[in-house]
C-alpha cells in the first residue's frame, strides 16, 4: 500500500514538474493557430489547455522549487534550468519570424515587442509565485520590517509587470484594427496599475495597524492575568485567549494580498514558535513575569515592525 502511494506521488510530482514548461508551449502554439487562422477552434482549446496545465503544475513549483532562497539550492536550480532552457528554445521556435508581422510601429519590430512581452510575463510569474517565503529558518523578528518591505515591493512590481505584458499583447493583437479602443484600454490598465499600487500599500498599512492594536490588547490581557485574583483567573484567561486568537488571525493573513500567492505576515515556523510561547504562558494558570518575558520580546518586535505603517483610517 505504501509503495503504491509513493509511486503515485512520484508520478504526480513528475507530471506537475513538466506540465509547467509544457503549458507555455501548448498555450503559445494554440495562440499561433488562432492568429494564423489555420484552426481557431483547436487553437482556442490548446490555449485554454495550457492555462489548465499551468494551474495544475503551480502547486508543485511553489512547494518544491520556488521556496526559501531556492537559488542557493543546487538541486532546485537544476530543476529550474532543465525546465526553463528547453521552454525558452521552444518558445523561440514557435515565435519565429513567420508568426510576426514585418513591423509593429516606427522602427520597432514585432519581435522586440514579443521579447518584451515574455520578459514582463516571466517577471510577473516569478514575483507573483516565487517570493512567498524567502526568509531562512530560524526567522528573526528583527527581520520583519524587511519582510514587509519586500512583500509590498514584489507585489507592486509583479502587478506592473503583469499589466505591462497585457498592454503589449493587446497592442500586438488589435492596434492595427482598433487603434482608439486599444489606446483607451491601455490607459485604463495604466490607471489600474496605479489603483493596485494604492490598494497594496493600503492593505499593508491596515494590516500593520490591526496587528499593532491586537498585540497591545494581548499584552494588556497578559498583564491583567498576571495580577488577577484566584477567582478571576478563568475569566482573565479566556480574555487573553480571545486576544491571542485575534492576533493569530492577523499573523496568518497575507501581507500583500489575500489570495494564496500572498506572503504571510510571519513564516509558519515563527508563528508556531510564538504560539507555543503565548499558549504556554496563558494556560499555565497564573502568569509569571518569566513566562511573559518569553513572548514579550517578540510581541514588542511585532509592534516595532508595524510602527512606521500605522494608519487607523486605511
Amino acid at each position: 500500500m505504501q509503495t503504491t502511494q509513493t509511486t503515485r506521488e512520484r508520478v504526480d510530482g513528475f507530471l506537475r514538474r513538466w506540465c509547467a514548461p509544457a503549458s507555455f508551449l501548448v498555450n503559445t502554439y494554440g495562440n499561433n493557430l488562432v492568429k494564423s487562422g489555420e484552426d481557431k477552434t483547436l487553437g482556442a482549446l490548446l490555449w485554454f489547455l495550457g492555462l489548465v496545465m499551468l494551474f495544475y503544475a503551480a502547486s508543485y513549483w511553489n512547494r518544491e522549487v520556488l521556496t526559501v532562497r531556492w537559488w542557493h539550492d543546487r538541486h532546485r536550480v537544476i530543476i529550474f534550468l532543465t525546465a526553463a532552457v528547453p521552454t525558452t528554445v521552444g518558445l523561440t521556435y514557435l515565435n519565429r519570424s513567420e508568426y510576426w508581422q514585418e513591423t509593429a510601429g516606427e522602427g520597432v519590430t514585432s519581435g522586440s515587442y514579443a521579447i518584451l512581452r515574455w520578459v514582463l510575463f516571466w517577471a510577473w510569474l516569478g514575483l507573483a509565485w516565487g517570493t512567498q517565503e524567502r526568509d531562512p529558518a530560524p526567522f528573526s523578528f528583527d527581520d520583519l520590517p524587511a519582510r514587509l518591505r519586500r512583500a509590498t515591493r514584489d507585489r507592486t512590481w509583479s502587478n506592473f509587470a503583469g499589466l505591462g505584458a497585457a498592454v503589449i499583447v493587446i497592442r500586438e493583437e488589435f492596434f492595427e484594427i482598433y487603434k482608439a479602443p486599444v489606446i483607451s484600454a491601455s490607459l485604463t490598465l495604466a490607471v489600474g496599475a496605479i489603483v493596485l499600487l494604492h490598494k497594496t500599500y493600503a492593505r499593508v498599512r491596515k494590516l500593520c495597524t490591526k496587528v499593532h492594536a491586537d498585540v497591545q490588547a494581548l499584552l494588556r490581557d497578559l498583564d491583567e492575568l498576571a495580577k488577577a485574583e484566584d477567582d478571576d483567573i478563568d475569566k482573565k484567561t479566556d480574555a487573553a485567549l480571545r486576544s491571542w486568537d485575534a492576533l493569530h488571525l492577523d499573523l496568518c493573513a497575507g501581507i500583500d494580498t489575500g489570495y494564496s500567492v500572498g506572503m504571510p505576515f510571519l513564516p509558519a515556523s515563527a508563528l508556531q514558535g510564538l504560539e507555543t510561547k503565548i499558549l504556554s504562558a496563558i494556560q499555565s494558570g497564573r502568569v509569571t513575569p518569566d513566562a511573559i518575558d518569553e513572548a514579550d520580546k517578540e510581541l514588542r518586535a511585532l509592534q516595532a515592525a508595524c510602527a512606521d505603517r500605522l494608519d487607523p483610517l486605511a
